[in-house]
């Protein structure tokens, strides 16, 4: 009897994974630990592996350069999307808020696209690229953390427009100090409180594994305190992960999961490359009609006449060869043969593509770890059809969404409310308030309500653009979805900048006497449907 009160037969289990005559169930006997027990012991190693793998497997290296180029692509958009009547609630007249509004996306799309790139601390990359570069290090370490700035008068150069700028942390660098004992307060560079809250984090001024004297040496070694928030509630750090466990402290990437698949799948494609260039070899072997044999010529090697002899007809050949006649196949060019002669090619036998269905099945354990479809992944559409390819992509169209909503969509919101925190208080943009401490204050007071973005990458597009474009009209006219969100989910476009396009457009039309809509066949009638003429004993 357990000491549950439950009765089980003894050498038996009530469930298979427990089964103890099972030898694999019998010999497998995980550890039972919480989640960062198990993982930040083998964390370095396993982030160098994976490092490893993407730098030089170019299938997994290109399936993730795909979603990125898929969730943020060229130019990652931001729309405003605060309620109308919370900007109201904010002091502005219905006028005002729409001004605001406006202001707000035109002004962020020109800081984020600016060529002096504002938001990045280090001045290398736009608002895109740091998202990118974000959700990049997120697959190779499954987290990303950035520190905000508010550059000083010293450190900003005279025409910079704001103070505030983000820093990418490498997540190696956050670890805990070198001389003080972790606890359950202090866990892989980061300082909770009793309820596991993230209130602080340390940050080494260098990479762990940097090559330098002074590093190995510890020498020259500082780690720099950052808490979570200022005095008044600004965020000076984020860090980006996907919470598997209720006291996990950092991220795990998933291509963890999947790395010893990989390495197999590596094995097996240099099988096959050693393979392909086994049968590319080839030997030319001449073959003579001589009606002698090699042993009857050396016998004959006495007789009267030497010619008659193998070894003499041989020493013929060899000289035939020579000059004009000499045989190269590197270039491909074939001499004359001696007379009785004929040429054979030999090439290694085997089989042709034995390891394709390996191949296949570890590239969609890949495509797994990615949450992307195999085709996707491969590139690989010819055993795909309509719905296949459909229903893959909406799989793929799904996991980016969530990708999107736990990495760089949410680093653009850190961006965007550190951004209009302070554009908002130096009068930047139009924001009520005599002072800048009134409107900082004001601010502050709806800031969850203002600070309301959505970021929005290249569109999705359709597989049949005619079929996906009247599912969107059917949801336009049904109420199921806005211009807004059309506009930013299929064409990465500015609802407010087409709509302002199309009247530009009508109006010049107009003001030259032509009908748009009667040129575009916006509203024309259908034409009458076709009647089939009834088959008469004629027609046979």
């Amino acid at each position: 009897m357990s000491e549950h009160g439950a009765t089980t037969a003894k050498g038996t289990s009530v469930h298979g994974a427990n089964d103890p005559a099972s030898a694999a169930m019998k010999l497998w006997r995980p550890p039972l630990q919480t989640h960062d027990d198990a993982w930040l012991p083998e964390r370095d190693q396993s982030v160098a592996k994976s490092d490893d793998a993407i730098r030089n497997n170019p299938m997994l290296q290109g399936g993730i350069r795909s979603q990125i180029d898929q969730v943020v692509g060229d130019h990652y958009r931001m729309s405003y999307d605060a309620r109308h009547e919370h900007l109201v609630a904010a002091g502005m007249s219905d006028s005002e808020a729409v001004t605001f509004a406006d202001a707000v996306e035109e002004q962020f799309d020109l800081d984020a696209r600016s060529l002096e790139n504002w938001f990045d601390a280090s001045g290398r990359m736009n608002l895109t690229e740091m998202c990118g570069c974000a959700m990049y290090t997120h697959y190779r370490q499954g987290e990303s953390i950035q520190i905000a700035h508010y550059l000083s008068t010293a450190e900003k150069r005279g025409d910079r427009p704001f103070a505030t700028a983000v820093q990418i942390v490498n997540p190696d660098r956050v670890i805990s100090p070198f001389a003080v004992i972790e606890d359950r307060y202090l866990r892989a560079g980061f300082r909770h409180n009793k309820r596991g809250y993230a209130i602080g984090m340390h940050v080494l001024n260098r990479h762990p594994n940097e090559v330098s004297l002074l590093g190995r040496l510890g020498l020259g070694d500082e780690f720099q305190y950052i808490t979570r928030h200022t005095p008044w509630g600004r965020s000076k750090w984020q860090h980006l992960r996907l919470v598997e466990a209720a006291d996990q402290t950092r991220g795990r990437s998933g291509l963890i999961a999947g790395l010893k698949k990989e390495r197999m799948l590596s094995k097996f494609e240099e099988t096959m490359l050693s393979n392909a260039i086994t049968r590319a070899f080839y030997a030319a072997v001449i073959e003579s009609d001589d009606p002698k044999t090699a042993f009857e010529g050396l016998a004959l090697q006495d007789t009267p006449n030497p010619n008659e002899s193998a070894l003499d007809q041989m020493a013929l050949r060899a000289a035939y060869y020579q000059g004009e006649n000499e045989l190269t196949m590197i270039d491909s060019t074939i001499a004359h043969l001696y007379k009785g002669d004929t040429m054979k090619i030999l090439t290694p036998d085997g089989q042709v593509g034995f390891m394709d269905p390996f191949t296949a099945i570890f590239m969609r354990y890949l495509a797994r770890t990615l949450d992307i479809s195999y085709e996707e992944l491969s590139g690989d559409y010819t055993k795909t059809n309509y719905s296949g390819s459909r229903a893959g992509k909406l799989q793929s169209e799904a996991s980016r969404r969530a990708f999107a909503s736990r990495s760089p969509e949410k680093f653009g919101r850190f961006m965007g409310g550190l951004w209009l925190e302070e554009n908002c208080a130096s009068a930047r943009l139009p924001f009520p308030g005599r002072t800048s401490r009134a409107r900082l204050n004001r601010f502050l007071e709806h800031k969850e309500r203002l600070c309301q973005f959505i970021f929005s990458g290249p569109g999705t597009g359709h597989i049949d653009p005619v079929k996906g474009t009247e599912a969107a009209m059917n949801e336009l006219k049904m109420g199921a979805t806005t211009l807004k969100r059309y506009c930013a989910t299929y064409l990465n476009a500015d609802w407010r900048e087409i709509v302002r396009q199309r009247a530009e457009e009508y109006r010049v039309a107009g003001a030259q006497g032509l009908d748009l809509n009667a040129m575009l066949g916006i509203g024309a009638p259908a034409a009458p449907a076709r009647t089939q003429r009834p088959e008469t004993d004629d027609d046979e």
